[in-house]
């Protein structure tokens, strides 16, 4: 007998390989289901599953992916830079295969859009800022590995094959445009606060309401003559300046 909020994953003896690594990280996507105990064959390797087992474990990465978001976070994604349709978009780069590469100026938020990439990609494990990729053990079940100012082609390609050798997903943030000569990336480009000063309001009420109730505070309320202020401002630095 099982807790309510325990779903109990029971696998066939025989069932062997890439398809007990498919039954196990489909009981793990399942929702409302915080404790999944698998019996029966160690999971493989995430690169040991066939084609047809890993496009059906990303179709249910991207349905759990679709739950991760709340309604109000999924409109503050709208409010980002992240183009006219960011949760689709968002949606499909966590699916991908290919590590993703947040661009973006400082402080425009590339950490706050990986760790949202982590949970729309379902993955059972952690998240993890890297200062040097290249010394990094991986441990337990796969999750994200990210790195910030990641400019040149070489902490790339660290990401990148770290990530890659442990079963894990790789995700680059970097200042510059262009992409870097010879690594295959998605991108995933972040606009200044002032290129689009409508997204200032919407943005101002999401973190003060958002830092109240984490200080146990009342509603704040923003005066009218400051939005006046806030637009003309020019914002240097960018989103985590308004913050």
């Amino acid at each position: 007998a099982c807790a309510p909020t325990t779903r109990l994953l029971l696998g066939d003896p025989e069932l062997l390989g890439a398809r007990a690594a498919l039954l196990a990280a489909l009981g793990e996507s399942l929702a409302h289901a915080p404790t999944v105990r698998v019996v029966g064959d160690a999971r493989p390797p995430l690169a040991r599953v066939g084609a047809s087992e890993r496009a059906v474990l990303q179709l249910a990465r991207r349905h759990a992916g679709r739950d991760a978001l709340s309604l109000a976070e999924r409109r503050v994604l709208a409010l980002q830079g992240l183009g006219p349709a960011p949760v689709p978009r968002l949606v499909q780069l966590a699916a991908s295969a290919l590590p993703v590469l947040v661009s973006g100026e400082r402080g425009t938020g590339k950490e706050r859009v990986a760790r949202v990439l982590h949970r729309l990609a379902g993955l059972p494990g952690p998240f993890r800022g890297l200062p040097a990729p290249a010394r990094w053990a991986p441990a337990g079940p796969p999750g994200t590995i990210y790195q910030e100012s990641a400019h040149r082609r070489e902490e790339l390609r660290a990401v990148r094959d770290a990530a890659r050798a442990a079963g894990w997903r790789g995700v680059g943030g970097t200042r510059r445009a262009e992409d870097p000569p010879g690594i295959k990336w998605e991108r995933l480009p972040i606009r200044p606060l002032r290129e689009r000063p409508d997204a200032i309001r919407g943005l101002g009420h999401w973190w003060i309401d958002a830092h109240s109730r984490r200080l146990g505070l009342p509603r704040r309320s923003f005066d009218r003559g400051l939005w006046a202020l806030l637009q003309a401002h020019r914002w240097p630095g960018r989103q985590r300046e308004l913050e």
